[in-house]
């Protein structure tokens, strides 16, 4: 995730105990977004400064799903996307268990994620990153346990494509990544990330892939 990222007036996002900080460049507290008690919503990993002034952020939530790897019912963790208001009321939420297939446990690290969850949750997607793409009106999410990235429709909540091992392009060169972080997208028709390489038998890189 990137709990900390420069914004493009020169101020600092921080992410602090389910808090968004903008900070000055002389480490002012210029503005604080706080969830309401009890809270609607809860961040993990990272946030995504909107042109509207709200953001959006990483948040979660556990539904029992009926999964063919598990042998039957079981509560599943899944990534929400919640678009906030610059005073964190909720605009719109996107679920994982609506848009993705709730039976791809790719790799290892979803597959005996459920041994090491909490109170035996199975970790499906793991989402750890999100960026705006203006061009596209689109969010880039880095979904960790799929080995893949994805982008998403802010305005209709469609999925546009998925980028890695079974998604909607074909390799040319190189290898796929997976267990990554950080994905953005530099250029609009290329996507950057930190592949971390827990599933593979490689070192960790940083790797661009360009989309066509």
């Amino acid at each position: 995730g990137r709990p900390l990222e420069l914004l493009a007036d020169g101020t600092l996002q921080y992410v602090v105990a389910n808090n968004i900080q903008i900070f000055s460049p002389a480490g002012d507290l210029v503005r604080e977004i706080r969830a309401s008690a009890p809270p609607q919503w809860r961040i993990h990993h990272d946030v995504a400064a909107m042109p509207d002034g709200g953001f959006v952020i990483l948040d979660n939530q556990v539904v029992e799903q009926d999964v063919d790897f598990f042998g039957g019912p079981t509560l599943v963790n899944g990534d929400l996307l919640r678009h906030l208001d610059a005073d964190g009321a909720i605009l719109w939420t996107w679920s994982t268990f609506d848009h993705l297939d709730i039976q791809r446990w790719p790799g290892e690290w979803s597959q005996t994620s459920i041994e090491h969850g909490d109170g035996g949750v199975a970790e499906w997607t793991h989402g750890n990153s999100v960026e705006w793409h203006e061009p596209t009106g689109s969010l880039i999410v880095s979904l960790r346990h799929q080995n893949q990235v994805i982008a998403v429709e802010r305005e209709t909540g469609a999925v546009q494509w998925q980028l890695g091992a079974d998604g909607d392009f074909e390799l040319l060169s190189g290898s796929w990544f997976n267990t990554q972080h950080a994905a953005s997208m530099p250029s609009d028709d290329e996507v950057l990330l930190f592949d971390n390489d827990n599933e593979g038998d490689e070192d960790s890189r940083a790797v661009r892939y360009r989309l066509d």
